[in-house]
């Protein structure tokens, strides 16, 4: 019912702290809350798999952290695969990491094997342990 969806969609928004501008089109969000806003769209439908690419881009620190909170919770009835460049989401968030490095699968495991991997820091920070 129309009804059913107009609450589903506010419980969306609500969840992703957006139900302050429910009343502001798309077009007119800063680029961070239209991020935040694919999210709700993508929440309102009750997703048992969810994938969020880059969503902590253009996010401020303290919406950052609210998002981290927001994809535990959502993590608890559904999968999420997470495509995201900030490792310290990435490691609060996954259970499980895959890095890439020039299109090949680099490494794969826990946040702590990740973490400690020689390879994954040469790629990525120049210099191994």
């Amino acid at each position: 019912s129309r009804s059913a969806i107009q609450a589903a969609v506010m419980t969306a928004l609500e969840r992703t702290g957006l139900a302050d501008r429910a009343h502001m089109p798309a077009g007119q969000l800063s680029y961070g809350h239209q991020r935040l806003l694919e999210v709700a769209m993508g929440l309102a439908l009750k997703p048992r798999l969810l994938i969020l690419d880059e969503p902590t881009q253009g996010l401020a620190d303290s919406e950052i952290d609210n998002f981290i909170t927001l994809v535990r919770e959502i993590a608890k009835n559904a999968t999420v695969l997470l495509i995201e460049h900030n490792m310290p989401v990435v490691m609060q968030l996954a259970d499980r990491i895959t890095v890439f490095n020039a299109g090949k699968i680099l490494a794969e495991g826990t946040p702590e094997a990740i973490r400690e991997n020689a390879a994954v820091q040469e790629a990525y920070l120049g210099t191994a342990p």
